[in-house]
């Protein structure tokens, strides 16, 4: 507070002033530009197209001002960094908003984007001058900073690969509070370096036993994006220690999150550590109500990935094709025509592995158009009959949902159901029930398959499913902003994965969106 007070007065006496000493002639005050930036914390009208106009223009003033005055500089770098942390406390308000925000709500969240890039840029390119700033005040002396400001110094330094920048973020990941925290974790990841690898699986594996609440995907992309070698004997070592025990958790969460950090591990690492946990969750199949089939899929996806074949869920095959690459007998490489997927019948050509699942149907009123030869069979026929058959071959081991969406969203069960016979029957006549008609409300309906509010007190970890199949048609009304923030969230806590179909080319974005920060399957279907 008593930094934010020296803020204000510093601008109030800088707008009596009028800076006359430029060499190119005297500017305009500061107190307005300032102030105007101070402003834009006032929950709501930043989504009037004016006020963003305005802020763009103090931002430009601001440019200038600081160049030409460097006994200025101060008031005016602290006014930057206060505002670019606002805009990062409003795009998570966003996430956490109504499931359809008005028509100039739109129009200032995407405003609000494109002014913290904008910011973000001036900082950067003052960082020279910046740095020592940020590294020995900013993020150093804690007390002295609200936390706003030291996770946008944190943002600021996300592409500084000075060893000041690091050791300051490194620092904040040890004692700071959470928006801080995940700022510097989000400034450390895709570092190739042996002390940022250390740390992050550190939090990590103090995530894991609830000693502090991370967040866990963007570590997870770090260790995804790296190829360890085999030199790297410390960081190979510490992934492993997390590794092992995590893919055999009973949490498939925790074992889903352990196959994708091990991707940066050497095959010496990764081979024996896969078999193992490929033993344990086919085991864990043989209870008819376990949770098995996305984690045996995802390790199996590993397997194939760095050995281009296909041996299914037999330990005791993978065993043998490691024993004898390490004899110097096999190869790993892919040999041509070797360890292509088979082609099976799926959801529009989705393949996906799970036993858990829950649909998300587009039923608008442009679901009544025909698909197909036959004119009476419409969209949302075909849809039906595509879900049908996915479940058909998933079997009836399998647990599903169902939820439509066009104005409003709508659920069929509040809990998943066997994909029986009688069920899928039922499912189907629920969701043509009425036929198709209104519009595109997809968030709506996503929050419906996550039993969620959008807010971060949603039990996401009591979620059932572990996969969204989401069959959209066009255009989405809320467009894509909501999803990279609220799916931060999700994909951390739930881990679920969405796959997307899209009937048509008339998409916004939004369904990419959601299979990319998932790791899912997005494709585009023409009816």
């Amino acid at each position: 507070m008593r930094s934010i007070l020296l803020t204000l007065v510093l601008a109030l006496g800088l707008a009596n002033k009028t800076l006359t000493t430029a060499p190119h002639g005297p500017v305009e005050p500061l107190g307005d530009p300032l102030a105007e930036l101070e402003r834009w914390g006032q929950r709501g009208p930043q989504y009037d197209p004016g006020r963003i106009v305005e802020a763009e223009q103090a931002l430009r003033e601001l440019d200038i001002a600081w160049t030409l005055h460097a006994d200025r500089r101060m008031p005016i770098q602290t006014a930057w960094l206060d505002f670019l942390g606002r805009c990062r406390r409003i795009a998570d308000d966003v996430s956490e908003g109504t499931p359809a925000l008005p028509l100039g709500g739109q129009i200032g969240v995407h405003g609000e984007a494109d002014l913290r890039r904008r910011v973000s840029a001036i900082l950067r390119r003052r960082l020279p001058e910046l740095r020592t700033w940020l590294t020995r005040e900013v993020l150093f002396l804690a007390d002295r900073h609200p936390v706003e400001r030291r996770a946008a110094g944190c943002e600021v330094l996300r592409d500084d690969e000075s060893q000041e920048a690091v050791m300051a973020l490194l620092s904040c990941t040890r004692s700071a509070p959470t928006e801080v925290l995940d700022a510097a974790i989000g400034s450390l990841v895709g570092r190739q370096r042996s002390e940022v690898h250390s740390r992050l699986i550190d939090l990590l594996g103090q995530s894991e036993h609830g000693e502090v609440r991370i967040w866990r995907g963007a570590i997870e992309r770090h260790f995804r994006s790296l190829v360890l070698l085999k030199e790297d004997r410390r960081t190979i070592a510490r992934v492993s220690a997390y590794v092992a025990p995590a893919i055999v958790a009973e949490d498939w969460r925790s074992a889903s999150r352990a196959v994708s950090v091990g991707r940066c591990l050497p095959h010496s690492s990764a081979f024996p550590i896969l078999i193992r946990g490929l033993e344990v969750w086919k085991e864990r199949g043989a209870d008819e109500e376990a949770q098995v089939r996305r984690v045996q899929g995802e390790i199996l996806a590993e397997f194939h990935r760095r050995s281009g074949r296909l041996l299914g869920l037999h330990p005791e095959r993978w065993t043998a094709l490691w024993e004898g690459y390490q004899r110097g007998e096999v190869s790993l490489k892919r040999e041509a025509g070797e360890g292509e997927r088979i082609t099976q019948a799926g959801f529009f050509g989705l393949r996906p592995e799970t036993d858990r699942v829950v649909f998300v149907l587009d039923r608008s009123g442009s679901m009544e158009s025909s698909f197909g030869d036959d004119p009476r069979h419409t969209s949302l026929d075909e849809a039906v009959d595509q879900m049908s058959q996915l479940l058909t071959q998933l079997g009836p081991r399998t647990r599903f949902g169902v939820v439509v969406f066009a104005d409003s969203s709508a659920e069929w069960h509040k809990e998943l159901r066997n994909a029986s016979k009688a069920n899928i029957k039922a499912a189907r006549s629920w969701v043509l029930h009425g036929g198709p008609g209104g519009g595109t409300q997809l968030r709506s309906g996503v929050l419906e398959a996550l039993h969620a509010d959008g807010r971060k007190g949603s039990e996401l970890e009591s979620l059932e499913a572990d996969t969204i199949i989401i069959l959209c048609d066009g255009a989405t009304a809320e467009g894509p902003g909501w999803v990279a923030p609220l799916l931060r969230e999700v994909h951390d806590r739930a881990r679920v994965v969405f796959h997307a179909v899209q009937l048509g080319a008339s998409g916004d974005g939004t369904l990419q969106t959601l299979c990319e920060e998932t790791n899912g399957e997005f494709v585009v279907v023409e009816g």
